[in-house]
């Protein structure tokens, strides 16, 4: 079984409404992307290490933003588990920043 938060996909996405802002600096620049994290996760499903992986294609304040709130999760992941045992695993998460645009 893959690697997920411990109390659900919608405990996530609810923590990430909640929490997750739109760093000022994109807003002003209008930079918008996907920003893809990387987080390594042990076999207790407590994060190791999170990296980035399209620094290249996104503005640096909205990768800086992703990797807050996913150190900030108060909640621990459920580990990925092999033959019934837990592992250390990886899972790959997107940020999509959007601005809106006025429509007329």
């Amino acid at each position: 079984m893959e690697a997920s938060p411990k109390k659900g996909r919608a405990d996530w996405d609810n923590y990430l409404m909640r929490t997750l802002q739109y760093p000022a600096e994109a807003r002003r620049l209008k930079e918008t992307g996907t920003v893809l994290l990387k987080v390594k996760l042990d076999k207790t499903g407590i994060i190791q290490q999170i990296s980035v992986l399209n620094p290249e294609q996104i503005h640096h304040s909205l990768a800086k933003e992703a990797i807050r709130v996913t150190k900030e999760y108060p909640n621990r992941w459920n580990p990925q588990t092999e033959n019934g045992q837990p592992v250390p695993s990886e899972v790959r998460l997107p940020f999509r920043f959007l601005l809106e645009t006025n429509v007329r």
